[in-house]
């Protein structure tokens, strides 16, 4: 009968540290990214040293970073402005002059000349024209199409719009262009309404 001597799991322990010491694991270089990770360590701990120590350098950071705050802040509130001021012109624009304005007109002159993105916009144009005419709703530059959509209330023209508000709105702000196809889907779903509003 054989047997088999088993070592204790302080002799084991013992073996996997030896290998583990040996030069074959010991001679990985540090990557790139733990070697920048590292410099930038010791240049924040350089800076923070010499913060602790200069109250002036402490100034300055701080109105550093809060102007860097600032302007990020700025930016995005002027980022956001520029999109909502954007996307209403075509709301105002359908509101101003003295004569009547047809936006569907505009639409298909728009679509002749190649010009499908001012198309689409002439489309939404001339069904929130055709309903303010109406009296279903009001038109204003801070009103979206979903608060149009929910100003008209239910009813098939209701259903009608938005379908047409939802792809409009995927296309202008969401791919910010409009092709040929895409403007004959926005046209087909708004010809409905638009028939509607002239009978």
């Amino acid at each position: 009968m054989l047997l088999i001597s088993i070592p204790d799991n302080t002799a084991l322990a013992d073996t996997i540290a030896e290998v583990f010491r040996g030069t074959a694991y010991g001679t990985t270089s540090p990557s790139l990214l733990r070697m920048i990770l590292s410099w930038f360590d010791k240049f924040l701990q350089s800076v923070l040293g010499t913060m602790a120590s200069n109250p002036l350098a402490q100034t300055i950071v701080r109105w550093t970073l809060v102007i860097a705050a600032l302007l990020i802040v700025a930016r995005i509130a002027f980022a956001v402005v520029m999109h909502y001021r954007n996307r209403d012109r075509h709301t105002l624009q359908w509101t101003r002059g003295n004569g009547p304005y047809d936006p569907w007109s505009d639409a298909q002159q728009f679509a002749q000349s190649g010009r499908y993105t001012d198309a689409a916009h002439a489309l939404y144009g001339a069904l929130l024209l055709g309903m303010a005419r109406r009296g279903r709703l009001t038109l204003h530059e801070s009103k979206t199409a979903g608060d149009y959509t929910r100003e008209l209330g239910g009813g098939p023209s209701t259903r009608q719009f938005r379908d047409f508000a939802r792809r409009y709105e995927t296309v202008v702000y969401g791919i910010g262009r409009c092709d040929s196809a895409t403007y004959a889907e926005l046209r087909e779903l708004a010809l409905p309404l638009v028939d509607a509003q002239r009978a």
